[in-house]
């Protein structure tokens, strides 16, 4: 029972201390971003069994980021779990050369940029746009679009053949 009080208590006070802060980076999602940032508390005292004790920052940023993923997904009318694709029945060399090769894609962001496997898979792996992902991380617009760029070059030099 004291644990959950003082789970309660940290995420109040961090709700107090953040709440503006939250609020104003999520302005591109318009009179949504109070939503996302909502339920992003909401989830952080219903998944508290979650944290591991060790960076509540990182740990509660996950939550925000997932929570504006799924407002974003329930804007765009897409359901939380993705539909089956019509065209996968098609031909099962089409989907299997396909899941391959973005298999391949997710190896090599691990392979050779572990440093910026968030932001590459945001952009990738999430079709977030480099103002989303300046958005939801600590990386400028900028830093985003050279991450990805060169990420890019090393795709069409490896797969130039």
């Amino acid at each position: 029972m004291k644990e959950s009080c003082l789970w309660h208590e940290i995420i109040a006070s961090h709700y107090k201390d953040n709440w503006d802060r939250l609020v104003k980076r999520y302005h591109f999602l318009g009179d949504g971003a109070e939503d996302v940032v909502q339920e992003a508390y909401e989830r952080a005292i219903r998944y508290a069994s979650s944290f591991n004790g060790e960076d509540f920052d990182k740990w509660f940023n996950t939550i925000l980021r997932n929570s504006m993923r799924d407002h974003r997904r329930a804007e765009m009318g897409r359901p939380e779990e993705e539909e089956i694709n019509e065209y996968h029945h098609i031909g099962s060399e089409c989907s299997g050369i396909e899941n391959r090769l973005w298999g391949e894609i997710f190896a090599l962001i691990e392979e050779k940029s572990p440093s910026h496997a968030e932001v590459l898979n945001l952009y990738f792996g999430q079709g977030y746009s480099y103002k989303d992902i300046s958005a939801v991380t600590e990386h400028t617009y900028f830093n985003a679009y050279r991450i990805v760029s060169r990420f890019k070059e090393e795709l069409i030099n490896k797969y130039k053949e």
